[in-house]
């Protein structure tokens, strides 16, 4: 129920919740903080209990009809690209206002924006620079000929004394 810009969570008889739709919270590994501000009826009657995604937390509060709302900060671990919180009392009616969900914004996953070959000449040095966007922190290569090897800091593929032939290699960010 809308309750003067607030929300009210339940009756007199009946606890009440809300959900939100999907969130994406995968970022910084799932981490993030739920705030909202909560006060009771003309008495506290219950607990506010929080669910986002399988974990839950149950927090107190002091704060009545007649007085300022309190304020309520729960961090969590383990969002997902589709978590739901979920807000309910639990025991009867609470007022809910300024929900706030803070969280890192996922990250793109690297996109290999190299050239996909690279040509050498047998006995002299090779090098070969991954790029890729999104900001890579490492670097990889699969089936790499015995004379190369990469560096899987700076993405660059390299070798002394490189023999003639065609190599394929799987490259990644």
């Amino acid at each position: 129920y809308e309750a003067g810009g607030a929300v009210k969570l339940g009756t007199s008889s009946a606890v009440g919740s809300i959900t939100s739709r999907a969130i994406n919270l995968a970022g910084n590994g799932g981490a993030f903080t739920l705030s909202f501000k909560v006060k009771g009826w003309s008495a506290v009657e219950g607990q506010i209990k929080v669910t986002a995604g399988t974990q839950s937390q149950t927090v107190s509060y002091t704060a009545t009809m007649s007085g300022e709302f309190e304020s309520k900060s729960l961090n969590f671990t383990g969002g997902t690209s589709t978590t739901t919180i979920k807000i309910e009392t639990t025991a009867k009616r609470a007022f809910i206002d300024d929900v706030t969900v803070t969280a890192e914004a996922p990250s793109l996953p690297p996109v290999i924006t190299s050239p996909v070959t690279a040509g050498g000449i047998a006995g002299q040095p090779f090098s070969y620079q991954i790029a890729a966007s999104n900001s890579p922190t490492s670097f990889g290569a699969s089936s790499l000929p015995g004379w190369a090897s990469v560096n899987s800091t700076n993405g660059v593929i390299s070798g002394a004394n490189p023999t003639a032939g065609t190599n394929v290699v799987t490259i990644s960010a």
